[in-house]
């Protein structure tokens, strides 16, 4: 059990038994990245959050579109037990953010760049 404020809202960690895997690990030495339109440094990330990439300025600069891949990235790796938001399904892995996706669209061709260099980082 942790102690982060929504733990209890978190219904699909239960059904996935996350306690057990937890166990089992962490996600220590585990890099996630996350294609998307950006993340912003929230205090649960803040911790896992390594420098990202904006293919479409092909800078590590960037501005963030939305909430969505924040969202997501504190789904997959948000710092658990710290008495803060949401608990992470693998709350020790790095979040590599990669900015592939404008306000409108995202075009095939930088989901594949956005894999290159996830891969290349």
């Amino acid at each position: 059990m942790t102690n982060d404020t929504r733990y209890a809202n978190q219904r699909h960690l239960s059904r996935i038994n996350i306690e057990a895997a937890w166990a089992v690990s962490t996600g220590e030495g585990i890099t996630i990245a996350v294609l998307d339109g950006g993340i912003h440094p929230h205090p649960d990330l803040a911790a896992n959050l390594l420098p990202g990439w904006c293919v479409i300025t092909e800078s590590a600069t960037f501005s963030v579109v939305d909430e969505h891949s924040t969202a997501c990235a504190g789904i997959a790796a948000a710092v658990t037990n710290n008495n803060l938001g949401h608990a992470g399904v693998a709350p020790d892995a790095k979040i590599l953010p990669i900015r592939v996706r404008t306000t409108s669209s995202t075009a095939p061709t930088r989901i594949i760049q956005g894999l290159v260099k996830a891969a290349e980082m």
